[in-house]
């Protein structure tokens, strides 16, 4: 007689759910790759998701606003979330021409979109590989849980949207960069 299987804590996903959480700044190649990567790395996935009966919606949420952002605990632009967890938590910014361009400032402004680590290299979007890994872990069933805690507007992303109701320039960068930025 064998002995019977262990129970499983984690069991495929019916269904998943990508967003792509983006600030509202059309052009942003950041962004607009890492939507294509989606695109590309569901299109690699479908016969396994078949596979695995797992059904998936892309959504894409723009962030217009500061409350937008604080709404949707946006810890950068861009954001991808696979049934609300964050597939890459840990967040490093840099300076984004094409977002700086959206707030009328200058290209050293101090508006930051996320850069995207993998396997030891640096990505302006998320790369592909990246995101199939993410897929197939929510997809198996790999949960983990969506920081708790207080939240606050990064301080790029909340000069940006300043900078977009007031029509000036001049909030979206930092303090020490006002005179040099804009």
């Amino acid at each position: 007689m064998t002995a019977p299987h262990p129970p499983s804590h984690d069991a495929p996903v019916d269904h998943l759910v990508i967003t792509l959480l983006r600030i509202d700044a059309a052009g942003c190649r950041r962004c607009d790759g890492t939507a294509d990567n989606i695109a590309e790395a569901l299109r690699r996935l479908a016969p396994a998701l078949e596979a695995l009966e797992t059904t998936v919606t892309f959504d894409t949420v723009a962030v217009a606003t500061a409350a937008d952002a604080e709404r949707h605990r946006l810890p950068a632009s861009p954001t991808v979330r696979i049934n609300g967890i964050d597939i890459a938590p840990a967040v490093r910014e840099t300076p984004c021409s094409d977002c700086a361009e959206a707030c009328d400032c200058a290209d050293d402004c101090a508006v930051e979109c996320r850069e995207w680590f993998w396997r030891g290299e640096t990505f302006s979007a998320a790369p592909v590989g990246l995101l199939v890994e993410a897929v197939l872990r929510a997809a198996l069933g790999s949960r983990s849980a969506p920081p708790a805690g207080d939240y606050r507007v990064p301080e790029s992303l909340a000069g940006y949207f300043a900078s977009l109701r007031r029509g000036t320039p001049e909030p979206c960068c930092g303090d020490t960069q006002t005179t040099t930025c804009c």
